[in-house]
C-alpha cells in the first residue's frame, strides 16, 4: 500500500523522479533568487541546485555567509518585510524561481504573511515562473482537521501554524505557480550536528503523512522540484522513513513531562 502512494525522490517512485532531477540540471538560465539563503535549509537547497543555475541570496546584513562559501552567490541585504528591501531583490534581473525558507524569531514580527504578500507582489510583477515555498505540516491553505495531526501540539503553535496558513492562501489565490514543501520535524539534537543527508527524504502528496527530513535531503528535493512541471501548483509533505526512530525519539522528547522524560 505505501509504494503505491506517489512520491517524488531518488529510488522511490521511479518514473517521476528522474525527470525531476533532469530538469532540474537542465535549469541554467533565468536564475533563482533564494529568501532565507543563510539558513539550513536555504543554503542546501543552493548547494544542490546546478552549478551553471545562477543565484541570489536575500540575507539580512547580520547574517552569517557561511554557509554559502565555495558558491558563486549575489547577495542582496535586506529585511523581507520591507517592500522596498524585496522590491530592490528584483530590481534589474530576471529570475525563473523563487525560493522562502523563513523562520519567526522570538521578539519580532512573524513574517510569513508579510513575506508572502511582499514577495507574490514582485514575483509576479517580473514574471517568474515558480516560488516554492517550504511550510510546516499543521498549516494549509484551506481548512485544517487538526485530528489529522495528533504529533502537533496546536495549543503551543496554533497562533504560529495560523500565520503560515494564511501565508500559504496569499501564495495560492496570487495565480503565482507555486510549489509548497511542508516540513513535520528536523531533528536537531543541542549541542549535536545536524542529521546528516541520507538520500532517502521524499516528497509525498499525501498531506496526512508526517515524519522527519535531513536538511540536506530537503534541499536536494526542494531543488529538484525547481523549474520541475511535475511540481507546480502542487502541495507536499516532505518525510524520511529511515529517520523513524530518531522521529520517534524527538516527539517523545517533545512532549514529556518531568515524570516520562527518563522512558525516551
Amino acid at each position: 500500500m505505501f509504494a503505491r502512494r506517489r512520491a517524488l525522490a531518488i529510488g522511490f517512485g521511479a518514473a517521476i523522479a528522474p525527470a525531476i532531477l533532469s530538469t532540474a540540471r537542465a535549469q541554467t538560465t533565468g536564475g533563482v533568487l533564494v529568501f532565507g539563503a543563510s539558513g539550513s535549509s536555504g543554503s542546501e537547497f543552493i548547494k544542490h541546485l546546478p552549478a551553471t543555475t545562477p543565484v541570489t541570496a536575500f540575507v539580512r546584513p547580520t547574517s552569517n555567509r557561511d554557509r554559502l562559501s565555495g558558491r558563486e552567490v549575489t547577495f542582496v541585504t535586506g529585511d523581507v518585510l520591507n517592500v522596498a528591501d524585496v522590491a530592490k531583490a528584483f530590481d534589474g534581473r530576471s529570475f525563473n524561481t523563487v525560493f522562502v525558507a523563513l523562520q519567526s524569531r522570538r521578539g519580532e514580527p512573524n513574517p510569513y504573511v508579510g513575506a508572502a504578500r511582499n514577495i507574490t507582489t514582485y514575483a509576479k510583477a517580473n514574471g517568474v515562473t515558480q516560488i516554492i515555498w517550504i511550510g510546516q505540516v499543521g498549516s494549509s491553505a484551506t481548512t485544517v482537521n487538526q485530528a489529522d495531526y495528533p504529533d502537533i501540539n496546536f495549543k503551543l503553535f496554533g497562533e504560529t501554524l495560523e500565520f503560515m496558513s494564511a501565508a500559504e492562501r496569499i501564495i495560492v489565490e496570487s495565480g503565482m505557480p507555486y510549489t509548497i514543501i511542508r516540513v513535520g520535524a528536523i531533528i536537531v539534537e543541542r549541542g549535536k550536528p545536524p542529521q546528516p543527508e541520507t538520500g532517502q527524504g521524499r516528497l509525498v502528496d499525501d498531506v496526512k503523512q508526517m515524519g522527519a527530513i535531513a536538511y540536506g535531503d530537503l534541499g536536494r528535493l526542494a531543488a529538484a522540484c525547481a523549474g520541475n512541471k511535475a511540481c507546480i501548483n502542487k502541495t507536499f509533505h516532505a518525510l524520511d522513513d529511515t529517520l523513524s526512530a530518531q522521529y520517534k525519539h524527538w516527539r517523545c522528547r517533545r512532549f514529556a513531562t518531568p515524570e516520562t522524560i527518563d522512558a525516551c
